[in-house]
């Protein structure tokens, strides 16, 4: 899975890319980007662009769930 999200004041939200089906599916929507996965790929860390500037963690099993 590739993530990414979107730039500057985007509402894009955060998105994870299944290269080998071509499909995307939304995990969040509003101000959200920078994603990171942890090294063993079970976790997703990403930053919320607002003024709280947040840093969230999400974890793999979650996003498999919002393929379905």
């Amino acid at each position: 899975l590739v993530a990414f999200g979107g730039f500057d004041d985007s509402r894009l939200g955060l998105w994870v890319f299944e290269v080998a089906t071509g499909r995307a599916t939304a995990v969040l929507k509003g101000n959200y980007t920078m994603p990171s996965w942890s090294r063993d790929g079970r976790w997703l860390a990403f930053d919320e662009r607002t003024d709280h500037r947040c840093i969230w963690i999400v974890g793999r099993s979650y996003i498999e769930g919002l393929k379905n």
